[in-house]
């Protein structure tokens, strides 16, 4: 009955497979990550679901997100489990799609990590990447990437209640790395301001992230004429992130670029 415009709207859903106990652990076995994510415990279902969130104009668009979810006979694997909202890392492949675990590692890696541990993760891709409807990516826009998290989570969870025996508890942990730190902490703060009727957070983990924007500039195109390692790639996403959104960054390319 909900409206298409509705934020959180399930466009469409995929179960994609299932990723076997034996095929995780031959997998982790493999990488060597086994010693940090534990022999696992869960089959886990891998799911994908395509929905509708906004951009920084508050104009309707569409993302996408990966839902892992954990199955099987052990206790940790079935009923109600706790949900890890996980905000990926920078990334300049914009087909990113981290429900593809057979070739996007960080996907696999939070498969194995907490999903085959009994957690289920929520995993959005991010506006402008995968097939989502926006041609750029809202780069460390706080409010912006923030909705997208708060609307991946809402068809997650509309979709495993609907689908799946495993249930979401009311227990949310948001974490994220690098640029996934920033949307972690910017998504606690949004839940906290405008949707604390509808989610409470349970514990964050942002981690390593471009908190402080102005200093993270200076680091990027230092003064002293010394530009930091990342500095061509990240420059150019928050450039056009903020003149996508704002408008008023630069008049002509070349007041930017040289």
């Amino acid at each position: 009955d909900s409206n298409p415009t509705d934020r959180g709207t399930i466009l469409s859903a995929q179960l994609l497979g299932k990723a076997t106990i034996a095929q995780i652990d031959a997998s982790t076995a493999a990488s060597g990550a086994q010693a940090l994510t534990g022999t696992a415990r869960c089959d886990v279902e891998l799911r994908y679901i395509l929905y509708v969130t906004s951009d920084p104009a508050g104009a309707q668009a569409t993302a996408t997100t990966a839902v892992f979810v954990p199955t099987g006979t052990d206790p940790n694997c079935t009923g109600q489990r706790p949900v890890v909202l996980y905000a990926h890392g920078t990334t300049f492949t914009q087909s990113k799609n981290l429900a593809i675990v057979s070739s996007d590692s960080e996907g696999a890696g939070l498969m194995a990590m907490f999903a085959a541990q009994g957690f289920i993760v929520v995993a959005p891709n991010y506006l402008g990447y995968d097939r989502s409807s926006l041609d750029y990516h809202p780069y460390v826009n706080a409010e912006a990437e923030a909705v997208d998290m708060i609307d991946g989570l809402r068809a997650a969870k509309t979709h495993i209640a609907a689908q799946s025996t495993t249930q979401a508890s009311a227990q949310l942990l948001i974490t994220g790395y690098s640029e996934g730190g920033f949307v972690a902490m910017a998504t606690h703060k949004v839940i906290e301001r405008d949707h604390a009727s509808e989610f409470t957070v349970t514990a964050a983990a942002p981690m390593s992230g471009p908190y402080n924007l102005v200093k993270y500039v200076d680091v990027m195109v230092s003064p002293s004429g010394t530009v930091a390692a990342g500095a061509t790639l990240f420059t150019p996403l928050l450039v056009t992130s903020f003149q996508r959104a704002y408008g008023n960054v630069y008049s002509n390319v070349s007041d930017v670029y040289q």
